[in-house]
């Protein structure tokens, strides 16, 4: 069946998007943030963390901070399970988005929780060694940090990803013909591959993805992109990644948490200078204080997201410019933003304040005006 093209919103998605996209942020607000702050309070108050703290000594002695870290992620994990597996599972099947069974969301979801205490308890552990072994503690850590960030930014498309997507090399040559001139045209001659992830398996949700450094840098496309977009719109979306790719966003991320990290941590250390004895804690080495710890770095979190997300915005813009200046393709930018927009059954026009504090990219609606900004000021007269 031919593609669609130029692709035009469908009226009955825009409907069902509005619904789907509320009931999602509200699903991801309160479990990604307000739960596990209270979560963290409950601890805090209840004294639930000292007693916690106690059954980890009499397990293993000395070697507490780990099972202490252990225990709490397992309670976070169990109190967020239900919920994320409603809005991951129940009502991605609803809305027709999700292709995965129960198995196959179960095996992932497996996969993430081993990850995360792979990761997870090693570093929290470190960080308490530290707090225990140097008043400078938070040098150290700010350092630790900078250099996590950064293996992960660059190393977790080359190491995790592949944990959760098969990856196979694209063939469409002329897809991929077409790809490489952009590549030379823009004067990038460091990647040479181009892999196909299965995400159908998955979702019916389309995506694409810059990966990896040195040797194993590539692009990385969706099936789910390949088999419903046209050429033209799928080298909008290359070049929209190669624009992250050439104005170095991943560098300028992690240069601004760079930035605040060691604020943070002296607003954290401030913190439990203030109230310690409120919660019977013997400071900031004190295991027992790690929700205390997290609850702080969420609220900070929480006050520097409008000015994060306003940031991260204005850098996808740059890259939808970039794409149009590598492109120069104004109908197929304009086409792919609708057909992602009804697919994913994204919100094209939110609500202003919705967009302010909780997107990372700017609405459909705003990214259409930009594509039609950047066509006009390209025909403006020459003075």
């Amino acid at each position: 069946m031919p593609i669609k093209y130029p692709y035009e919103y469908d009226p009955k998605k825009r409907k069902i998007a509005k619904i789907y996209t509320k009931t999602k942020i509200m699903n991801g607000v309160f479990n990604s943030i307000l739960l596990p702050v209270l979560f963290f309070a409950v601890l805090l108050f209840s004294g639930y963390s000292l007693t916690i703290k106690d059954i980890s000594i009499a397990l293993a002695g000395h070697f507490y901070l780990p099972v202490y870290i252990i225990i709490f992620l397992t309670l976070l994990t169990l109190v967020q399970l239900p919920l994320s597996f409603y809005s991951g599972f129940i009502y991605e099947h609803r809305y027709n988005l999700s292709n995965q069974n129960i198995h196959s969301w179960l095996k992932d979801f497996l996969k993430e929780l081993i990850l995360m205490y792979i990761i997870s308890v090693p570093i929290l552990t470190g960080l308490y060694v530290l707090i225990q072994m140097t008043p400078l503690w938070y040098i150290y850590a700010a350092i630790l940090y900078i250099a996590l960030t950064l293996f992960f930014d660059y190393i977790y498309p080359v190491v995790i990803f592949p944990i959760f997507y098969k990856t196979k090399p694209f063939k469409d040559e002329k897809i991929r013909k077409r790809i490489f001139e952009i590549l030379k045209k823009i004067g990038i001659k460091n990647i040479n591959r181009i892999d196909i992830a299965n995400e159908s398996e998955k979702s019916n949700k389309a995506n694409a993805m810059f990966a990896g450094i040195g040797s194993s840098k590539r692009i990385i496309l969706f099936d789910t992109l390949t088999e419903n977009f046209t050429p033209d719109e799928i080298e909008t979306v290359v070049a929209h990644e190669l624009g992250h790719y050439v104005h170095r966003d991943i560098l300028r991320f992690t240069i601004i948490e760079s930035l605040k990290i060691i604020p943070v941590f002296l607003i954290i250390i401030a913190v439990f200078e203030k109230f310690s004895m409120t919660f019977s804690l013997a400071g900031i080495s004190d295991i027992a204080g790690l929700p205390l710890l997290l609850l702080t770095n969420s609220i900070i979190e929480l006050i520097l997201m409008p000015v994060m997300m306003a940031y991260s915005r204005k850098r996808e813009k740059q890259a939808d410019l970039f794409a149009l200046d590598a492109t120069g393709k104004l109908e197929a930018e304009i086409s792919t933003e609708k057909r992602l927009c009804d697919m994913n059954l994204g919100d094209d026009s939110p609500h202003p304040l919705v967009e302010f504090f909780l997107y990372s990219h700017p609405c459909a609606k705003k990214r259409i005006e930009y594509a039609l900004e950047w066509q006009k000021e390209k025909t403006k007269p020459e003075r």
